[in-house]
């Protein structure tokens, strides 16, 4: 799917490391043949309540 969207002029993979999918988005990213510094991610950290110091 990236490597299409990415071939299809899409040049920002916006991700969060709660969906689990930044080794699927960087695969997508090599697969693409588009250079890496043509390609822009973002992404957002999860965080759980629970690992919050109180």
């Amino acid at each position: 799917m990236n490597a299409a969207a990415i071939g299809g002029g899409y040049r920002l993979i916006d991700t969060a490391a709660a969906y689990r999918k930044e080794e699927q988005v960087g695969e997508g990213i090599r697969g693409s043949g588009v250079d890496r510094d043509e390609a822009f991610v973002t992404t957002r950290p999860w965080h759980f309540a629970d690992d919050l110091d109180s």
